[in-house]
């Protein structure tokens, strides 16, 4: 049964529970009002036919916050109101009562790169079937703090929902009716936008007036764990904080911009799978200069990395050779806390000196991917140290390539594509 259209509205006084009233974020962020919108979606309970059900969503966001501050999205609440039919359906079952969790997709474009968020199950509990009319379930959890590493607006948009329910017999009666799953499809056509909040320069304060233009915007790197400041490892001495000595940590210098606290440089070797050959292909050693703020966790860094010469077989019997170069379109930027580095790498992936079943392509000077490809590293670092980071990412489509005749269609073709891996070591 299609669904009917179903105009956005404010959420009713008393249907959405546990919505916390004010929002808590970093300091120096400005605080916003309640987000609150409503989805038409269509919903299946088990085998039974789909229905139309309204879900209602609500938030708390701030509207503005710095890059690196940590802030909380409070009082995520999904309500659902199912048909009476659904209710009938769990009744038939020996239902009386249901509780369980909703769990929604949640996700961020910030620069026209989008992320997941990783949301906790929204808790639902009991709640009487109705003796008629609509079974409203309410769910409603804190996200964990997040931190943005670059300006920018970003947006949080819902998407899919499911929801897993323990139906609850009669007391007394000895029954066990079991549980229920209802998978919900967002309905097509409709603005599932949430929130935007405008992240704003490191040295400048939410709201102020910016007086130069920002740096060219790289994609998104998102941290979700728990706020805690990331701790500062030993210099030798005892006293910890930053190695290199000096007491204003912390401390802006006047220009504005946060001063780094650990500036250090990394050896890099790593390997790159690519899928579609399913053959792997060394990388390094190269560099990675990088800069963290111990305080904020945001992570800055230069990478270099030297010419790589691959060996695959094409089409399963065809030998081929070339040398790749992974060119860096942007600075790494992302965030470090608690141990756990999540970076982003912008790189343009170039083709040159082609052999292919012993003969020459001539590829000519810019056969490169259309734009670069998004990387999104992570994984453990010890700052003085090192660590290994891994990555899953998609490569571009190629252009430029061939000289006496077009070779774009046939690099696209037997490269580009989805599902390649990457693992980077970084050593001192």
């Amino acid at each position: 049964m299609p669904a009917p259209h179903r105009p956005r509205r404010p959420l009713a006084v008393g249907v959405v529970v546990g919505l916390v009233g004010a929002v808590v974020v970093a300091a120096g962020s400005a605080v916003a009002g309640p987000t609150t919108t409503a989805l038409a979606y269509t919903c299946q309970v088990d085998s039974a036919d789909p229905r139309p059900v309204t879900v209602e969503f609500a938030a708390g966001f701030p509207d503005e916050v710095r890059v690196g501050d940590q802030f909380q999205v409070t009082g995520f609440t999904a309500t659902l109101r199912l048909p009476e039919a659904t209710a009938l359906t769990l009744a038939a079952r020996g239902a009386r009562a249901v509780h369980g969790a909703v769990r929604v997709g949640v996700s961020t474009r910030q620069h026209d790169v989008s992320q997941d968020v990783m949301l906790p199950d929204l808790v639902v509990p009991a709640t009487p079937l109705p003796a008629s009319g609509e079974l409203v379930l309410a769910g409603s959890a804190d996200l964990a703090p997040l931190a943005m590493p670059r300006p920018g607006p970003v947006t949080f948009a819902v998407g899919a929902v499911s929801v897993t329910l323990s139906l609850d017999g009669p007391e007394g009666k000895g029954t066990d009716p079991g549980a229920a799953v209802l998978s919900c499809t967002q309905d097509a056509d409709q603005d599932a936008t949430l929130a935007t909040v405008v992240v704003t320069a490191a040295g400048r304060a939410p709201g102020e007036q910016r007086t130069s233009p920002p740096r060219a915007p790289t994609s998104l790197a998102l941290s979700s764990r728990p706020a805690s400041p990331p701790p500062s490892e030993p210099d030798g001495d005892g006293s910890g904080g930053d190695p290199r000595g000096g007491g204003d940590q912390g401390q802006p210098p006047p220009d504005g911009e946060v001063r780094p606290l650990l500036d250090l440089t990394y050896v890099m070797n790593g390997t790159s799978r690519i899928a579609k050959f399913g053959s792997e292909m060394r990388l390094g050693p190269g560099s990675m200069s990088t800069s963290i703020n111990l305080q904020t966790g945001v992570l800055v860094g230069d990478m270099s990395l030297p010419t790589s010469a691959s060996y695959f077989v094409n089409f399963n019997f065809v030998p081929s050779t070339s040398n790749v170069d992974m060119l860096p379109a942007a600075r790494v930027s992302g965030i470090y806390q608690r141990g756990i580095a999540t970076a982003n790498s912008q790189v343009i992936i170039k083709l040159s000196d082609v052999m292919m079943g012993g003969a020459p392509l001539n590829v000519g000077p810019s056969c490169q991917t259309v734009r670069p490809a998004s990387i999104d590293l992570t994984g453990p670092l010890q700052p003085t140290k090192g660590g290994t980071l891994t990555a899953t990412y998609t490569i571009p489509e190629f252009a430029g390539c061939g000289t006496s005749e077009p070779l774009d269609a046939l690099f696209t073709g037997l490269i580009s594509g989805p599902g390649n891996t990457l693992t980077m070591t970084l050593t001192r």
